[in-house]
């Protein structure tokens, strides 16, 4: 399967259910990111838009292709905006925007791009391995239908018949909840799109969500000449899939 994408336009929502959207491009590693002198002069120009900063050690566990665990523990910077609204993460392989208060991708590219340019200042040439974008929703159908002061909506008035589907009617929506992952290449060596949807309830103290998770990305050679164009088509491209997704009364509630 390959992904067929109709592009939309690109619009600014007053609203949206956006809970968070990152930025992320992965390199091959370099060491003197764990230099305290460089990761000065890094903080140093990043500080005007980004003051805050924390230091932390993460840990993460692989499996490799012969079924190994690895194990990897890894350094992270951190820079903020002043309002915690806005990071970036930068370890010795990736340089990751991460925003909780998206409003226009405009923003975040120039945003990124800020961030890239003083990395590259500071640290030299970067050979990148992947870039990617990701959006992750979660539609709340109470806060929706307090904000349109209606309070009959139905997921199906929220979200496309499409997406609310149960293999064979094997069960109706009534207290269910179902996660699907798909993922496909995007045209003839453009990447590929992974969409993870569903009906979820993270904490049973809470009522369920739909969430709509989109990742955007490829792990081809990547010019860094051309990361605006390539981050901007990935945007749109989530965007045209979440259009498709969306029910009536989301998109009214969107609009404001």
């Amino acid at each position: 399967m390959t992904w067929s994408i109709e592009q939309e336009k690109h619009v600014v929502f007053q609203r949206n259910p956006l809970i968070s959207t990152d930025v992320e491009l992965r390199f091959y590693p370099i060491l003197k990111i764990g230099e305290p002198i460089k990761i000065t002069e890094y903080q140093d120009k990043v500080r005007t838009r980004f003051p805050m900063y924390n230091r932390s050690s993460v840990r993460s566990i692989n499996i490799n292709p012969t079924g190994q665990f690895e194990i990897q523990d890894e350094t992270q910077f951190m820079f903020s905006d002043t309002e915690d609204r806005a990071s970036f993460i930068l370890t010795q392989q990736s340089l990751r925007l991460s925003n909780k208060n998206h409003i226009d991708k405009e923003k975040m590219i120039d945003n990124f791009l800020f961030g890239l340019a003083f990395l590259q200042e500071c640290f030299g040439e970067i050979i990148p391995n992947r870039l990617g974008v990701r959006y992750v929703n979660v539609i709340d159908r109470e806060k929706i239908s307090k904000d349109l002061s209606r309070p009959q909506i139905g997921w199906q008035d929220l979200v496309s018949e499409e997406f609310l589907k149960i293999p064979h009617d094997f069960a109706d929506m009534t207290a269910t909840n179902f996660l699907t992952e798909i993922r496909s290449p995007v045209d003839e060596n453009k990447g590929t799109l992974v969409l993870r949807y569903g009906l979820v309830q993270d904490d049973k103290s809470i009522p369920d969500h739909f969430r709509f998770d989109l990742d955007r990305f490829s792990e081809s050679p990547i010019d860094l000449g051309s990361i605006k164009p390539i981050l901007d088509r990935y945007s749109i491209d989530i965007l045209s899939v979440f259009l498709k997704a969306a029910g009536p009364q989301l998109t009214e509630w969107m609009k404001g």
